[in-house]
């Protein structure tokens, strides 16, 4: 029996925007629809893992099983709110986290 492959998780709204920014910012050029969204996604991809390693590198150590765990469940309201009670300056570890990214993405260029 052929199972139907688990849906995609959303996209979270304020990394699409930070994304759809910071490629406005690259400033590719003139590149065909199909490869701007390659790259966007590529983008959101990456954007996303180092957001979320910075976000579990501040959990601190002995509270790691227990978000484990909620990340297993799959629900990402609860990890959520996990993030906000556990983790200290959690809005200041996202803002960090794109700032880092972002300044990384761009010197990329210059390099």
């Amino acid at each position: 029996m052929d199972q139907a492959a688990a849906p995609a998780p959303a996209k979270i709204p304020f990394l699409v925007d930070f994304v759809d920014r910071l490629y406005v910012e690259k400033s590719f050029g003139d590149v065909d629809q199909e490869l701007a969204t390659q790259i966007k996604e590529d983008l959101y991809d990456d954007a996303k893992d180092a957001l979320d390693n910075a976000l579990v590198n501040a959990i601190p150590d002995e509270l790691l099983e227990e978000y484990e765990a909620i990340l297993n469940n799959g629900d990402t309201n609860q990890a959520a709110a996990f993030m906000q009670e556990h983790v200290p300056a959690y809005p200041e570890v996202i803002q960090q986290s794109l700032v880092l990214f972002r300044h990384g993405y761009l010197m990329e260029a210059v390099l």
